[in-house]
C-alpha cells in the first residue's frame, strides 16, 4: 500500500507518461482519472480512447479527426481525439492491443511530441499520455507483439493498482471521483454518502474491485436523486457483509479500516 500510495502521489505531482495496470479497465481508468483531477491539468479535457475498439486503419481519423459529405453534400467534421485532448490527458485504455502502425505513431508522439501520417501536416500537441492496461502488457514485449522502447516511454511512471480490500482508505475519495463522473455525464448533482454508508462502504471487500463500486455507485446514484445516500440504500449483498465486518471488528477492537486518505 505505500508503494502504491508513493506513485499515485507521484503520477500526480510529475507531469510524465504514465501506465497504470490493474485488474479491470474500468479500475485503471478511474485511476486515471483520479491522477488527471489532481494534476496540474486538472482544469483541462480527460479524453479516452479504447485501443481495442479501434483498427490500424480507423487510429489516425481517431487521433488526428476526419471530415465527412454526406449523400446530400453537408460536410461533418470530427476533430479527433488529440484535438479534444489539448492541454490535459489523453488515455489510452488497454494500451496492449494496440497494432504494430498504432504502437509507431505513438512511440513517435513521445519521442518528439508531434503526430506524424503520411499526406498530413505533423501536429504538436500539448497533451499527457495516460496508457492502461489490465494485462500483462511486458508479456507482450517479451512475445514480440508489443514494442519494447514503447513500453519504457510508457513505464515513465508506473502505478500497479493493489486490489480494493487491500486499500479501504482510499473508497470515500473513489467514491467521491466517481459520483462526481456520474453527475457531470448526466448533468445532475452529485449526492452526499452518510457516515453510516460510507463505513459499510469501506468494510466490504468489493471481490469485484473497482468495477464492482462503480456499479454500485451507478445504481445509487441513479436512485439518490442528488441527495443523500444512507446505510440502508446500499444492496443487500454489501450491507449484510459489511455490517459482519464492521461487528466482528469492534469485538476485536480493531478498526475496519485504515487512516484517513488525504
Amino acid at each position: 500500500m505505500q508503494e502504491f500510495d508513493a506513485d499515485l502521489k507521484l503520477a500526480e505531482r510529475l507531469d510524465a507518461s504514465l501506465l497504470i495496470t490493474g485488474a479491470s479497465d474500468a479500475e485503471t481508468e478511474d485511476i486515471a482519472r483520479l491522477v488527471h483531477g489532481r494534476s496540474q491539468r486538472q482544469d483541462a479535457p480527460f479524453v479516452t480512447i479504447h485501443c481495442g475498439d479501434v483498427s490500424d486503419a480507423q487510429f489516425e481519423s481517431e487521433l488526428l479527426g476526419d471530415k465527412h459529405r454526406s449523400l446530400y453534400g453537408a460536410v461533418s467534421e470530427n476533430t479527433g481525439r488529440l484535438h479534444q485532448a489539448s492541454g490535459g490527458s489523453l488515455v489510452m485504455v488497454d494500451v496492449g492491443e494496440l497494432g504494430r502502425l498504432m504502437q509507431e505513431a505513438l512511440l513517435r508522439f513521445l519521442t518528439t511530441g508531434a503526430f506524424h501520417y503520411p499526406e498530413r501536416p505533423s501536429r504538436v500537441v500539448d497533451v499527457r499520455i495516460i496508457a492502461t492496461t489490465s494485462r500483462p502488457l511486458f508479456e507482450r514485449v517479451v512475445a514480440g507483439d508489443f514494442r519494447d522502447d514503447l513500453y519504457y516511454r510508457l513505464n515513465v511512471i508506473h502505478i500497479s493498482i493493489p486490489p480494493l480490500r487491500e486499500r479501504r482508505e482510499d473508497i470515500p475519495s473513489l467514491t467521491s471521483e466517481i459520483l462526481r463522473d456520474l453527475s457531470q455525464r448526466q448533468d445532475t448533482i452529485a449526492p452526499r454518502i452518510a457516515p453510516a454508508a460510507m463505513t459499510l462502504l469501506q468494510a466490504y471487500d468489493w471481490p469485484g474491485n473497482m468495477r464492482e463500486l462503480r456499479d454500485v455507485l451507478t445504481t445509487l446514484h441513479l436512485s439518490a436523486h442528488g441527495g443523500t445516500i444512507e446505510a440502508d440504500d446500499l444492496p443487500p449483498a454489501v450491507a449484510s457483509r459489511s455490517q459482519s465486518r464492521v461487528r466482528t471488528s469492534i469485538k476485536s477492537d480493531r478498526p475496519v479500516v485504515g487512516p484517513a486518505f488525504h
